[in-house]
């Protein structure tokens, strides 16, 4: 027999109680564990009778009995716990919610600790992305380095010869002249007067629209962007009809593209190997891009001469030399349009709220995800008249051809580049088959053709030496659209850039069909198209000899010739006889 002196648990009365032994009940008030006996009855059995089985029933973080497995459990890493059952969907989710820690994890791989991109041998792990959010997530976040931004245009570049220079950035081989398929392209002529129509009429418009306005470099930039969307607009609904390709296109007003790459090595800071590779980073915004389903057919074979043959510029010179700009900010690849519609990080917040998981709708993927024409517009400050002589610098205008087929090159590779990232690429698992796309440059009334041929994205320092691809660009610059726009009307349409216009809006599988060629036609004509190589004995930037330059050298020394020529036959006979014989 016990004395207890507590407070009684029913009664709530301090008094003496007489109890035959001690009784514990589980879930009583916290003022007593023991009860009076107001009246004689049976006690009833504890469920728990010892205090290791009742500590058993206690939280499962209890240390004392459990701190194997809970040591164990530290030791993992959150992203290693399966998902739940009640977590599994038909498509990967980008996160899943840890009911242990009460914190959202990530369903992306997560690279070890050394990982890298700028080392083969480092970055393994992004063979382990099942999506392209996971690749784009490894290979673009994981970046910490400063880069270089280069311009698709760039006008005031300090040094001439830019296209060489953008030829090395891209791994591309510059070609003069235009592929087979398009050069032998049919055109249709009703297609051809409904277009020269419709440009005759939108021209009226746009210097009727000038003059009642006025006219600044802002205005002008309105009216040629009006021009332009409309003219390309009113081309694909004419064109529709006869390529399918275009029936269901996606057509988009300024989008953005933009590339992120390693090319080369050089110095960053004083604190990293000189060894590693630099990277850069590009923007485009075109005026108008129109993406199909299908991929364009490849402007030549990918195994064969023009692909894998033929020298490329390599320039050792640091970009910041050229006043490029190494800044730090999030790395982005986009081919004018963003992966996984939807995938944002509130919805599975909302969704666990509601208790509909594995409720949630799927991201939403672009129909369209292939290049197949872009227009650019050039800068508003950009002007022809700028690259001839004044106070600023001498005559450059050779300079126009170089800037332009520079803005052709860049503009192609940041596109289809970025599409091949977009399909699961980069540059350890290389693309297989060509990425085509077709860019036009124009100022309003010049206008310049480009064919962008992909075929190859492993350019960096540890591939780009075993791979026998080269990238190809096929241009064709300053055509004119129209000669001149007076109040009485438009002079002299060009029909070249109206044809050139059609072929390039109409090509697909379709229009290669119709052409029907073979590969050694094909082969045949790009032999006889000239090629932009570098000068091996001089690999200087400012040493390079392009076809337009050669050509100017070539027409000044026949200028030369000839003013000499009449200078002379306008002398004496005496002086004639002097000069014959050597004498001064």
């Amino acid at each position: 027999m016990t004395l207890s002196r507590k407070f009684c648990a029913r009664c709530v009365q301090r008094r003496t109680v007489l109890l035959p032994k001690l009784v514990t009940y589980i879930g009583t008030s916290r003022i007593s564990q023991t009860s009076c006996v107001h009246y004689p009855k049976t006690v009833r059995v504890t469920t728990y009778p010892d205090i290791k089985t009742r500590l058993a029933q206690t939280n499962f973080k209890s240390k004392k009995l459990f701190n194997i497995p809970l040591t164990a459990q530290e030791m993992r890493k959150p992203w290693e716990y399966p998902t739940q059952v009640d977590q599994y969907a038909e498509w990967k989710h980008k996160r899943w919610y840890d009911i242990l820690y009460r914190k959202w994890v990530e369903t992306c791989p997560k690279p070890d600790r050394d990982f890298t991109i700028t080392r083969k041998s480092k970055r393994d792990i992004l063979f382990q992305a099942e999506n392209v959010r996971e690749l784009l997530k490894l290979y673009l976040d994981r970046f910490h380095n400063k880069k270089y931004v280069i311009e698709s245009f760039n006008f005031e570049f300090p040094a001439p010869n830019i296209s060489y220079y953008y030829q090395y950035l891209t791994h591309t081989k510059y070609v003069h002249g235009m592929p087979f398929n398009i050069e032998h392209a049919p055109v249709d002529e009703k297609h051809l007067n409904s277009l020269r129509e419709f440009v005759n009429d939108r021209l009226l418009l746009r210097d009727h629209e000038m003059r009642s306005t006025e006219q600044n470099a802002f205005t002008k930039r309105k009216l040629d962007e009006k021009l332009m969307t409309e003219t390309i607009s009113y081309l694909v609904a004419i064109l529709s009809s006869s390529n399918p390709q275009l029936t269901s296109c996606e057509i988009d007003l300024k989008p953005e593209n933009s590339m992120f790459w390693l090319r080369g090595r050089g110095f960053l800071k004083w604190t990293l190997p000189e060894d590693l590779p630099v990277a850069y980073q590009c923007h485009d915004t075109p005026l108008i891009q129109i993406r199909t389903s299908e991929q364009l057919p490849e402007f030549t074979p990918r195994l064969e001469e023009m692909s894998c043959s033929g020298g490329i510029p390599t320039f050792h010179t640091t970009p910041h030399v050229f006043r490029r700009p190494l800044v730090k900010y999030r790395n982005t690849i986009t081919p004018g349009y963003r992966p996984n519609g939807g995938d944002i990080d509130p919805n599975y917040q909302h969704a666990l709220d509601a208790d509909k998981l594995e409720e949630l709708s799927p991201p939403i993927y672009n129909p369209h995800p292939y290049g197949h024409t872009q227009l650019s517009l050039l800068p508003i400050h950009y002007s022809r008249d700028w690259y001839n002589e004044n106070m600023e610098h001498c005559d450059i205008t050779d300079e126009i051809d170089e800037h332009l087929k520079g803005h052709g090159i860049m503009s192609g590779w940041v596109w289809t580049a970025a599409q091949a990232h977009y399909a699961g690429h980069w540059m350890d698992k290389d693309i297989t088959q060509p990425f085509c796309s077709q860019n036009i440059v124009t100022d309003g009334q010049f206008m310049s053709f480009f064919c962008y041929q992909l075929n190859t994205i492993a350019i960096d320092p540890d591939n780009v030496d075993d791979n026998p691809y080269r990238n190809l660009c096929y241009g064709k610059t300053d055509v004119k659209l129209y000669e001149e726009n007076t109040e009485n009307g438009v002079i002299e349409i060009n029909d070249e850039a109206l044809k050139m216009l059609i072929k390039f809006v109409s090509n697909g599988k379709s229009i290669q069909n119709n052409v029907e060629a073979t590969e050694e036609e094909i082969l045949e004509h790009d032999r006889k198209l000239i090629v932009q190589e570098p000068d091996i004995e001089n690999p200087e930037l400012e040493h390079q000899m392009p076809i337009q330059k050669v050509r100017t050298a070539e027409l000044k020394r026949l200028a030369k010739e000839k003013q000499e020529q009449e200078e002379y036959e306008k002398l004496p006979y005496r002086k004639k006889l002097t000069k014959m014989i050597g004498m001064s």
